[in-house]
Protein backbone atom coordinates (compact mmCIF):
# COMPACT_ATOMS: atom_id res chain seq x y z
CA UNK A 1 0.00 0.00 0.00
CA UNK A 2 1.33 3.32 -0.85
CA UNK A 3 2.52 5.41 1.90
CA UNK A 4 -0.12 8.01 1.01
CA UNK A 5 -2.73 6.27 2.05
CA UNK A 6 -1.18 5.83 5.38
CA UNK A 7 -0.59 9.48 5.76
CA UNK A 8 -3.94 10.23 4.52
CA UNK A 9 -5.60 8.42 7.01
CA UNK A 10 -3.04 9.73 9.75
CA UNK A 11 -4.67 13.04 8.94
CA UNK A 12 -8.13 12.35 9.32
CA UNK A 13 -8.07 9.82 11.98
CA UNK A 14 -7.25 9.93 15.93
CA UNK A 15 -3.83 8.32 16.50
CA UNK A 16 -5.89 5.15 17.98
CA UNK A 17 -7.94 4.52 15.54
CA UNK A 18 -5.43 3.34 13.08
CA UNK A 19 -3.57 0.12 13.53
CA UNK A 20 -0.65 -0.88 11.25
CA UNK A 21 0.80 -4.39 10.69
CA UNK A 22 2.85 -5.54 13.57
CA UNK A 23 0.48 -3.65 16.63
CA UNK A 24 -1.32 -5.40 18.66
CA UNK A 25 -4.23 -7.67 17.90
CA UNK A 26 -3.66 -6.56 14.02
CA UNK A 27 -3.65 -10.56 12.66
CA UNK A 28 -7.30 -10.75 13.98
CA UNK A 29 -8.72 -8.01 11.11
CA UNK A 30 -7.35 -10.66 8.39
CA UNK A 31 -9.30 -13.61 9.75
CA UNK A 32 -13.08 -14.68 10.65
CA UNK A 33 -14.65 -17.79 11.35
CA UNK A 34 -14.27 -19.18 8.17
CA UNK A 35 -11.63 -22.43 8.84
CA UNK A 36 -8.04 -21.83 7.08
CA UNK A 37 -8.72 -18.20 5.55
CA UNK A 38 -6.03 -15.60 6.35
CA UNK A 39 -5.45 -12.42 3.82
CA UNK A 40 -3.06 -9.62 5.55
CA UNK A 41 -4.53 -6.13 5.89
CA UNK A 42 -2.76 -3.33 4.69
CA UNK A 43 -4.25 -1.24 7.43
CA UNK A 44 -7.03 -1.52 9.97
CA UNK A 45 -9.36 1.43 10.90
CA UNK A 46 -11.38 1.51 13.88
CA UNK A 47 -13.34 5.03 13.88
CA UNK A 48 -15.57 5.97 16.67
CA UNK A 49 -17.64 8.11 14.96
CA UNK A 50 -19.78 8.43 11.32
CA UNK A 51 -17.55 10.72 10.36
CA UNK A 52 -14.55 9.09 10.99
CA UNK A 53 -16.26 6.75 8.77
CA UNK A 54 -16.97 8.88 6.12
CA UNK A 55 -13.27 9.92 5.74
CA UNK A 56 -12.31 7.05 5.51
CA UNK A 57 -14.24 6.13 2.58
CA UNK A 58 -13.01 9.31 1.24
CA UNK A 59 -9.60 7.82 1.56
CA UNK A 60 -10.29 5.03 -0.17
CA UNK A 61 -12.01 5.85 -2.82
CA UNK A 62 -9.16 8.73 -3.51
CA UNK A 63 -6.51 6.37 -3.38
CA UNK A 64 -8.43 3.28 -5.18
CA UNK A 65 -7.95 1.13 -2.09
CA UNK A 66 -9.97 -2.14 -1.27
CA UNK A 67 -12.06 -1.23 1.98
CA UNK A 68 -13.88 -3.93 3.76
CA UNK A 69 -15.96 -4.14 7.01
CA UNK A 70 -15.90 -5.90 9.87
CA UNK A 71 -18.37 -6.11 12.50
CA UNK A 72 -17.41 -8.87 15.54
CA UNK A 73 -15.53 -11.20 13.15
CA UNK A 74 -18.12 -14.07 13.73
CA UNK A 75 -18.56 -14.85 9.68
CA UNK A 76 -18.70 -18.49 8.11
CA UNK A 77 -18.27 -17.32 4.84
CA UNK A 78 -15.37 -14.91 4.66
CA UNK A 79 -17.68 -11.52 3.59
CA UNK A 80 -15.81 -9.76 6.24
CA UNK A 81 -12.22 -11.03 4.89
CA UNK A 82 -9.42 -8.41 2.81
CA UNK A 83 -8.79 -10.80 0.16
CA UNK A 84 -7.00 -7.73 -1.70
CA UNK A 85 -5.45 -6.46 0.93
CA UNK A 86 -6.47 -2.78 1.59
CA UNK A 87 -8.47 -1.11 4.55
CA UNK A 88 -10.48 -3.13 6.94
CA UNK A 89 -13.19 -1.13 8.68
CA UNK A 90 -13.76 -2.00 12.11
CA UNK A 91 -17.44 -1.42 13.43
CA UNK A 92 -16.14 -2.30 16.83
CA UNK A 93 -16.45 1.16 18.32
CA UNK A 94 -19.32 2.15 16.91
CA UNK A 95 -21.12 0.37 20.04
CA UNK A 96 -24.01 2.32 21.06
CA UNK A 97 -27.83 2.10 21.53
CA UNK A 98 -28.78 5.34 20.44
CA UNK A 99 -32.51 5.51 21.08
CA UNK A 100 -35.40 2.63 22.37
CA UNK A 101 -38.66 4.30 21.63
CA UNK A 102 -40.83 1.98 23.21
CA UNK A 103 -44.35 3.46 21.46
CA UNK A 104 -43.20 2.84 18.33
CA UNK A 105 -41.17 -0.06 18.42
CA UNK A 106 -38.52 1.38 17.45
CA UNK A 107 -34.50 0.88 18.12
CA UNK A 108 -32.00 2.88 16.62
CA UNK A 109 -28.20 1.71 16.85
CA UNK A 110 -24.81 1.90 15.77
CA UNK A 111 -23.32 -1.00 13.38
CA UNK A 112 -20.97 -2.00 16.15
CA UNK A 113 -23.67 -3.20 18.84
CA UNK A 114 -23.53 -6.72 19.51
CA UNK A 115 -26.78 -8.83 18.81
CA UNK A 116 -27.14 -10.01 22.56
CA UNK A 117 -26.89 -6.45 24.22
CA UNK A 118 -29.61 -4.83 22.25
CA UNK A 119 -31.98 -7.83 22.58
CA UNK A 120 -31.45 -7.43 26.31
CA UNK A 121 -31.85 -3.61 26.13
CA UNK A 122 -35.44 -3.67 24.23
CA UNK A 123 -36.59 -6.97 26.46
CA UNK A 124 -35.64 -4.66 29.69
CA UNK A 125 -38.05 -1.80 28.31
CA UNK A 126 -41.10 -4.94 27.60
CA UNK A 127 -39.59 -5.00 23.65
CA UNK A 128 -38.42 -7.40 21.84
CA UNK A 129 -36.08 -8.43 19.01
CA UNK A 130 -36.60 -11.82 17.00
CA UNK A 131 -33.62 -12.40 15.06
CA UNK A 132 -31.34 -14.62 17.24
CA UNK A 133 -28.13 -15.91 15.39
CA UNK A 134 -25.95 -18.58 17.06
CA UNK A 135 -23.38 -16.02 17.42
CA UNK A 136 -25.98 -13.55 19.23
CA UNK A 137 -23.23 -12.88 21.96
CA UNK A 138 -20.25 -11.51 19.65
CA UNK A 139 -21.77 -10.96 16.18
CA UNK A 140 -22.66 -7.45 15.84
CA UNK A 141 -26.11 -5.64 14.13
CA UNK A 142 -24.43 -4.44 11.54
CA UNK A 143 -22.97 -7.43 10.04
CA UNK A 144 -25.72 -9.36 10.64
CA UNK A 145 -27.98 -6.95 8.60
CA UNK A 146 -24.76 -6.67 5.90
CA UNK A 147 -23.92 -10.00 5.69
CA UNK A 148 -27.27 -11.61 5.97
CA UNK A 149 -26.70 -13.60 9.22
CA UNK A 150 -28.89 -16.78 9.86
CA UNK A 151 -29.59 -19.33 13.00
CA UNK A 152 -32.23 -20.29 15.02
CA UNK A 153 -33.91 -17.16 13.29
CA UNK A 154 -32.79 -14.92 10.73
CA UNK A 155 -34.22 -12.61 8.60
CA UNK A 156 -35.54 -12.56 4.74
CA UNK A 157 -33.99 -9.13 2.17
CA UNK A 158 -37.91 -7.80 2.61
CA UNK A 159 -38.13 -8.68 6.41
CA UNK A 160 -34.67 -6.35 6.86
CA UNK A 161 -36.15 -3.83 4.87
CA UNK A 162 -39.20 -3.84 6.67
CA UNK A 163 -37.57 -3.87 10.33
CA UNK A 164 -34.89 -1.05 8.95
CA UNK A 165 -36.68 1.88 8.43
CA UNK A 166 -33.89 4.14 8.75
CA UNK A 167 -30.08 2.74 7.72
CA UNK A 168 -27.13 5.26 7.36
CA UNK A 169 -24.33 3.74 5.06
CA UNK A 170 -21.61 5.30 3.12
CA UNK A 171 -21.64 3.97 -0.52
CA UNK A 172 -18.45 4.01 -2.20
CA UNK A 173 -19.06 5.23 -5.61
CA UNK A 174 -17.40 2.75 -8.48
CA UNK A 175 -17.85 3.65 -11.95
CA UNK A 176 -18.41 1.00 -14.52
CA UNK A 177 -14.75 1.43 -15.85
CA UNK A 178 -13.51 0.84 -12.18
CA UNK A 179 -15.21 -2.34 -11.43
CA UNK A 180 -14.45 -3.61 -15.46
CA UNK A 181 -10.58 -2.80 -15.22
CA UNK A 182 -10.46 -4.31 -11.90
CA UNK A 183 -11.74 -7.28 -13.15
Amino acid sequence: MDNKVILALQAVLDADELLLPGELNFEKYGKDETEDLYFAPHVVVRPKSVEAVQAVVRVADQFVVPLVSRGGGTGLSGGALPVRGGIVLSTERLNRILEIDQENFFVRVEPGVITQVMQEAVEAVGLFYPVDPASRGSCTIGEMLLRVQVGREHLSTAQRKTMCSELTSCWRMVSLCDMAASG
